[in-house]
């Protein structure tokens, strides 16, 4: 596949005090509490900035507004690394949530991250990698009663950081387990519009001219792109409402719901200070019917979420939105379109280019830690295999 070019209140628990790492001369401090998390603001940013992948979901404001929705089910667990002179030099952007498994309860630690996060990963400052990772896993080695299984989700596949961490735990004696699971697809914009949409498929292309029809014949078409402050309060409820009426509302992603709601809010407020987040508006005969919320950072656009109305469905009006918003991406001076983790087949008819992601693994090395590296080493692939053999058997006595 192609590639483009190119973070609930924890007061149940106590903050660990500093923990030096000797080999490096490096402090690690576990942060449980809203209001070190509020004090790290000034020092996230620029480490966000400096990291390789200089992504807006690694600032501090995203952070801050995917706690909202993420204080619903996790406790902050909060990893900070500190220098000799105090100077923060890495943050691994921690929660806590209670997991089960095949009856088995256990906490698992993971990145800070929500459905809308497009890339996750720890900070670190430059140069300072392989110390940072050695810290962190050095703690997690020392602190095993803590948590029972690490799962870091998004890692962008040009990261350090998923090989650097994973060798820095497995010198610790952990057992890691990397993999890429899903692909973050995009779209090249540094060409121009009519040769990128020459290379689709002539079914793609013969589907919106269908789908354009269909809607013109409906009524008049308005589509409105908002930027940061120009999202006002009337802008932010439609998008409310629309995603409260869409498909999605079983999934628990809808931003009617507690969390996702004050996600939203919280992100909405930063729009109001920053200029990274847009408001793509398709009306008809000036009914909203359609919109995607949008964050923008360095030439990087990503789409977080598209919601149209389900009464409207046989319109179509998603695919024309989708299609449109494409088209108005070029020409802007913008580098890369990203339509956002997962398979989704309307994603291969835009683009065959994405940006793999990869998950990392590990597992605590007191007794329910173990139990669960026993589950994924021998006990899953036990039973997978004893179930691909019984539906063997099953399919040749049925051949009899």
């Amino acid at each position: 596949m192609k590639q483009p070019d190119l973070t609930r209140n924890g007061s149940d628990v106590a903050t660990a005090s500093p923990e030096p790492t000797p080999a490096q001369g490096l402090a690690v401090t576990l942060l449980t509490h809203e209001r070190d998390f509020a004090a790290l603001r000034t020092e996230w940013n620029p480490l966000a900035a400096a990291h390789p992948i200089a992504s807006a979901f690694l600032r501090y404001e995203w952070a801050d507004a995917a706690w909202q929705w993420r204080r619903q089910d996790a406790t902050l667990a909060l990893l900070t690394v500190r220098g000799g002179n105090g100077e923060l030099v890495g943050v691994a952007p921690l929660v806590r949530t209670q997991d089960r498994e095949i009856g088995l309860s256990f906490r698992r630690l993971e990145l800070l991250s929500v459905p809308d996060n497009q890339f996750a990963d720890i900070l670190f400052a430059p140069d300072h990698l392989p110390a940072v990772a050695g810290a962190i896993a050095g703690w997690l080695r020392d602190n095993p009663q803590y948590w029972d299984q690490l799962t870091l989700r998004l890692l962008h596949n040009e990261s350090p950081t998923a090989q650097t961490l994973s060798d820095a735990l497995e010198q610790m004696g952990l057992l890691v387990v990397r993999q890429t699971n899903t692909v973050n697809y995009s779209i090249d914009l540094t060409g121009t519009w009519e040769n990128y949409y020459r290379s689709r498929s002539r079914r793609l292309k013969k589907g919106n001219n269908l789908v354009a029809n269909r809607l013109h014949r409906a009524g008049e078409l308005q589509l409105t792109c908002l930027k940061g402050r120009e999202i006002d309060e009337q802008t932010a409820n439609i998008v409310r409402h629309l995603s409260a009426a869409s498909w999605k509302q079983a999934t628990g992603t809808t931003l009617d719901q507690p969390g996702p709601k004050a996600f939203f809010d919280r992100l909405f407020q930063y729009a109001c200070q920053q200029e990274w987040l847009s408001v793509w508006l398709l009306t008809l005969d000036t009914l909203p019917v359609a919109a995607e919320l949008q964050l923008e950072h360095k030439g990087l656009v990503h789409g977080l979420r598209s919601d149209f109305r389900t009464d409207l469905e046989a319109l179509s009006p998603g695919t024309y939105l989708n299609w449109k918003i494409i088209e108005g991406l070029f020409d802007q001076g913008l580098k890369v379109y990203f339509l956002g983790p997962g398979e989704n087949p309307y994603k291969r008819r835009w683009t065959d280019t994405g940006t793999p992601l990869t998950r990392l693994d590990a597992w605590s090395p007191a007794l329910r830690g173990r139990l669960l590296r026993a589950l994924r080493q021998w006990l899953r692939p036990t039973l997978r295999s004893a179930r691909d053999h019984l539906q063997d058997l099953y399919h040749r006595a049925r051949r009899l």
